[in-house]
C-alpha cells in the first residue's frame, strides 16, 4: 500500500499571494473600496433571497404566499438565521465603513473650532494680563 502523498502548503500559498494585500502594490483605499463591494453585493444577494426565498411560494389552496421549503423547518431556520447574519453583517460593515470616516471628519472639525478657540482666549486673556500689568508697573 502507498503513502498517502503530503499536501505542499507552499504552492497553494503561493496560488493566492496575488490575491492578498501588499502594502507595496495597493493602497488602502483601494482596499476599502474593494470591500465595500463585495459587501454591498453580498447584502444585495441576502436582501434578494430574503424577498423571493428559494423555491418560490404556493401560488394555491390555504399556503398562498408562504415559502415553499417552509414546510421543512429545519432547513427553513438555517436558511433564515444564516440570511439574517448575513445581511445584517452587510450593513453593519456597510454603515461603519462608511460613517467612521464622517464621524472622524466632523470630531476634527469641531476639535479645531471648539478646543483651539478656548486654547486661544487663554493666551489671549493671558495677553491681557500681561499688559494690564506692565501698565500698572508704568503708573507707580
Amino acid at each position: 500500500m502507498s503513502q498517502p502523498k503530503k499536501n505542499n502548503t507552499k504552492r497553494s500559498a503561493s496560488r493566492f499571494k496575488k490575491f492578498q494585500y501588499d502594502e507595496v502594490r495597493d493602497s488602502p483605499s483601494d482596499a476599502r473600496n474593494v470591500l465595500l463591494v463585495v459587501v454591498a453585493l453580498i447584502a444585495a444577494v441576502t436582501f434578494q433571497a430574503g424577498v423571493n426565498p428559494p423555491g418560490g411560494v404556493w401560488q394555491e389552496g390555504d399556503r398562498v404566499g408562504r415559502a415553499i421549503y417552509a414546510s421543512q423547518k429545519r432547513a427553513s431556520y438555517v436558511f433564515l438565521i444564516s440570511n439574517t447574519l448575513a445581511l445584517s453583517t452587510c450593513i453593519l460593515s456597510l454603515h461603519l465603513s462608511l460613517t467612521v470616516p464622517f464621524v472622524m471628519r466632523c470630531f476634527g472639525y469641531f476639535f479645531k473650532k471648539y478646543c483651539m478657540s478656548e486654547n486661544d482666549s487663554q493666551i489671549g486673556g493671558q495677553e491681557e494680563v500681561e499688559k494690564r500689568d506692565g501698565q500698572a508697573g508704568q503708573q507707580v
